[in-house]
């Protein structure tokens, strides 16, 4: 259990890092990450701290686990088109305009 949560950690930290595009994207990134985990705890220290059956949690922790699916997806898809021409590249180059000083807005 303790593996898996590793691994699933890691794994999140690791895919904010990946995705981010400069130092600021990723501190903003990895603390999105931190706050959901946050709410994570806070989730499971509410059902603990009730009488509730464990399956209650499990139900919880599926529904939870479902929500996040999709947006996962959404960000996973776009692992490793960066560097070959992907949709963000072309966006970015054709709404950049250069104002003269060598700044690019």
């Amino acid at each position: 259990m303790q593996v898996n949560f590793a691994l699933a950690y890691n794994y999140g930290y690791w895919l904010a890092g990946y995705v981010a595009k400069g130092p600021a994207e990723i501190i903003r990134l990895t603390s999105t990450v931190r706050a959901v985990e946050a709410a994570g705890g806070a989730v499971a220290a509410g059902i603990s701290s009730t009488s509730a059956p464990l399956i209650t949690a499990l139900g919880v922790n599926f529904g939870l686990w479902g929500l996040a699916v999709i947006p996962t997806y959404f960000v996973a898809r776009k692992v490793g088109l960066a560097g070959q021409g992907g949709e963000d590249e072309r966006s970015v180059a054709s709404t950049s305009k250069d104002t003269g000083n060598g700044v690019k807005v």
